[in-house]
């Protein structure tokens, strides 16, 4: 069997799980692998490290994958609000296996691996950020 590289399909399976399915304030928050431009809440994803963990049986990738949630304020806010609320909503989509479609793979575990809390100041507003780390094991099938 030919080894396939899964970033691209566990990062198009990420998307299409999450678009549209995470509400803020009545309003659907944009996902994707690039800065969502206008949007003061948005899902940024990507890809951490792929380690191949095939034992002979076939190709198992872990994946390392971070969903950041960003939420950009007024800079005398700071209203961890809106990025636990989606946090919430985000965790309860990706916690089963069998919701990511990709083509050649097939998702056999996701688990997260660790939560992250980060802000920043900038002259205009004030970020608030929440990593989300989680492992998909990665079976090839074709």
């Amino acid at each position: 069997m030919i080894y396939r590289d899964p970033t691209h399909a566990i990062l198009k399976a990420y998307v299409a799980l999450l678009k549209g399915s995470i509400q803020y304030n009545g309003q659907a928050v944009p996902v994707g692998t690039k800065i969502a431009q206008g949007a003061t809440e948005y899902i940024l994803i990507q890809i951490d490290d792929v380690e191949n963990q095939s034992t002979g049986d076939g190709p198992l990738y872990r994946c390392y994958i971070t969903l950041e949630i960003v939420s950009q304020q007024d800079i005398t806010s700071g209203d961890e609000d809106p990025v636990n609320r989606i946090a919430e909503q985000l965790l309860e989509i990706i916690s089963e296996p069998e919701q990511f479609i990709m083509d050649n793979f097939t998702c056999v575990m996701v688990m997260p691996s660790s939560m992250e809390r980060d802000s920043e100041n900038t002259e205009s507003n004030y970020n608030i950020m929440r990593k989300i780390r989680m492992i998909n094991y990665i079976e090839q099938i074709k």
